[in-house]
């Protein structure tokens, strides 16, 4: 599970800036493989932000604004963006007569776990605050804090880079 940790306020997860720099929703869909795509997800600078809030069960744009302090139409394309490439869903809200969404990480999204851990592990150690982490990340399964760490899925042995082979296909 993922909880704000002591130095967790919104205010230090979101970007300080609260205009666009530039972002093109459409053009994702224009745009062919895995590194447009890709950088739809993460090239944003609240698109970290929208995600972690929505692993903390964000599920509404009003909490998503509230929490984020995003502008609207800035959070309104994020949305639909993380939407037309499926790391969202969007549905009606339960509340019959009532035209607001409820936005859910679809397993696509999901998938993005083990990314942003990574991320937010290496954030923590070189950009300490002085209250301590921003977010904790507690095993549900038996209550304890945990490291996310990569291992081989043949061997399990722990990897660093220089383990590693990179090789263009």
């Amino acid at each position: 599970s993922l909880a704000l940790g002591p130095s967790g306020a919104w205010s230090r997860c979101a970007p300080a800036a609260a205009t666009r720099r530039r972002s093109d929703s459409d053009a994702v869909g224009r745009q062919a493989g895995m590194f447009p795509e890709t950088m739809s997800v993460f090239g944003n600078r609240w698109a970290a932000a929208l995600l972690v809030a929505a692993f903390l069960e964000t599920t509404r744009f009003t909490d998503f604004q509230t929490q984020l302090g995003a502008p609207p139409s800035l959070l309104a394309e994020r949305l639909q963006t993380f939407c037309a490439i499926g790391v969202l869903s969007s549905s009606p809200a339960e509340r019959s007569g009532s035209e607001r969404s409820t936005y859910l990480l679809t397993d696509k999204g999901r998938a993005l776990f083990p990314v942003l851990v990574a991320a937010l592990q290496w954030a923590q150690q070189w950009f300490r605050a002085p209250e301590g982490p921003a977010i904790a990340l507690t095993h549900r399964g038996c209550g304890a804090g945990f490291t996310g760490e990569l291992a081989c899925d043949r061997c399990t042995e722990l990897l660093a880079g220089a383990q590693i082979s990179v090789v263009a296909r």
